[in-house]
């Protein structure tokens, strides 16, 4: 992989020592090198690559990893570096190129049958929020009420530290956003509970 230096010249001032590139001989690496990635054998689909920022080099993912936050814990191996990657910062090798995994999942659901095989099995998924349930729902509960929809990869209801009762709401993690929606807009204000129940996605953080 290329690499750049970054250095400094002396720094006068009692503030010195506290000047965040009074680092001499550190090395950092900001470009990434095209024709290094572009050798790896990697395979067709489902994979990407996230860049580490201390050493400069690849870190293969699997874009399964990534969850509903879009987030995923990943780890260098050249230096050791462990950091949480964002989806969006996931590059895939494409016809050649490289190209970010979020612009190829928008192809592939304009049917674009090459960026659905580089893609892979990967599947935006989606968490939701569900209001207003009855004490008596539990998290198995919570789950069957999604499981029709399609792929529910976590179902909980949240509970009172103290008493140990139900506070009334919880969330829902299904691995397709596309089922998600479908389940947000058939099951918001619906009645089979015996109450009105709210149905919405949850906020990003």
């Amino acid at each position: 992989m290329g690499s750049c230096f970054v250095g400094t010249g002396p720094i006068v001032g009692s503030r010195a020592r506290f000047h965040p590139l009074h680092r001499r001989h550190q090395k950092r690496c900001y470009a990434r090198n095209s024709r290094s990635r572009l050798s790896m054998n990697v395979p067709d689909s489902g994979t990407g690559f996230v860049n580490c920022r201390r050493c400069g080099s690849d870190v293969v993912v699997e874009l399964s990893i990534f969850g509903a936050d879009e987030l995923a814990d990943v780890r260098c191996e050249e230096c050791g570096r462990k950091w949480t990657a964002d989806f969006v910062d996931v590059d895939v090798l494409f016809e050649g190129k490289i190209q970010k995994a979020t612009e190829l999942l928008v192809q592939k659901k304009s049917g674009d049958e090459q960026a659905a095989k580089a893609i892979g099995n990967y599947r935006r998924a989606i968490r939701i929020w569900v209001g207003n349930l009855p004490a008596r729902i539990g998290d198995e509960d919570l789950r069957a009420m999604f499981d029709r929809y399609g792929d529910v990869t976590s179902a909980r209801v949240i509970y009172d530290r103290n008493t140990s009762r139900s506070r009334g709401f919880g969330f829902v993690e299904m691995a397709d956003e596309g089922e998600g929606r479908a389940a947000i807009q058939d099951l918001d204000g619906n009645y089979d509970l015996g109450r009105k129940i709210a149905v919405r996605q949850a906020d990003a953080s």
